[in-house]
């Protein structure tokens, strides 16, 4: 067997594809914020209580999770926290995955974006799928900063007009 050293962005992007399936990536922010849309009850957003909606107020250096396979629906979500990561979780372990076949879904109607950000730090997208199910114009995001980082990784559309507007 050949065992190759790579960096953590050539780890996951040849794992991927090469197909080994579910691939844990770590990301070390202030507070891990946990969604599973098809949860009961909407709890205080950890693991063992997750939110069952996109929560009405994320820290700063958060990292939001929605659990594999669910979909979240949601309408032109304005974020304020900066340094921010939405990806998909395990629902096994809690831990972030990235895997095309095991991907959280996150889908609107008939808003025109997703969601609107901050005018600085960073707001990145990491293993997540993006549906559209309304007609028009349908961006990903409303981004008018040119001081804010916007990262796009590992993510899969349907019915998107753009990634970015603004």
């Amino acid at each position: 067997q050949n065992i190759a050293a790579y960096t953590k962005n050539n780890f996951v992007k040849d794992s991927l594809a090469l197909g080994y399936g579910s691939i844990i990536y770590p990301y070390s922010g202030a507070s891990t914020i946990f969604i599973d849309p098809t949860a009961s009850t909407n709890g205080t957003g950890t693991f063992a209580s997750p939110y069952n909606i996109w929560p009405a107020s994320i820290p700063n250096e958060s990292l939001v999770l929605i659990k594999e396979y669910s979909t979240l629906s949601i309408s032109n979500i304005t974020v304020t926290a900066t340094n921010l990561m939405v990806g998909s979780y395990d629902a096994d372990s809690g831990e972030r995955v990235i895997d095309t076949q095991k991907l959280a879904t996150i889908s609107y109607g008939s808003t025109a974006k997703f969601f609107t950000l901050p005018t600085t730090g960073t707001f990145t997208l990491s293993g997540v799928r993006f549906i559209s199910s309304g007609a028009g114009t349908n961006n990903v995001i409303a981004n008018t900063s040119t001081t804010l980082e916007l990262k796009i990784e590992y993510c899969l559309f349907a019915n998107i007009s753009s990634l970015v507007s603004g």
